[in-house]
Parts: C-alpha cells; sequence; structure tokens
C-alpha cells in the first residue's frame, strides 16, 4: 500500500517510521504548502 504522511512532526516522522518497518511505501510527505502543491 502507498501512504502520503500529511503532516511531518513528531506524529509524522513515527507513523513513517511504522511504516518502514512493514511492507508498505511513504509515496509523499507533505509538511508545507509547496509540498503540497509538488505532489499532489
Amino acid at each position: 500500500m502507498n501512504i502520503a504522511i500529511i503532516g511531518y512532526g513528531k506524529m509524522g516522522k513515527e507513523i513513517e517510521a511504522i511504516i518502514k518497518n512493514s511492507k508498505h511505501k511513504v509515496c509523499a510527505i507533505i509538511d508545507s504548502q509547496k509540498d503540497w502543491e509538488e505532489n499532489i
């Protein structure tokens, strides 16, 4: 499963660590308006 993380504070980083230890993939990390415009 591809997962996009919206917000990359403490919780976003924790979620990324959990995802990396699974079969899923982080396809995008959105943490600013610029990230949103470039990735979505």
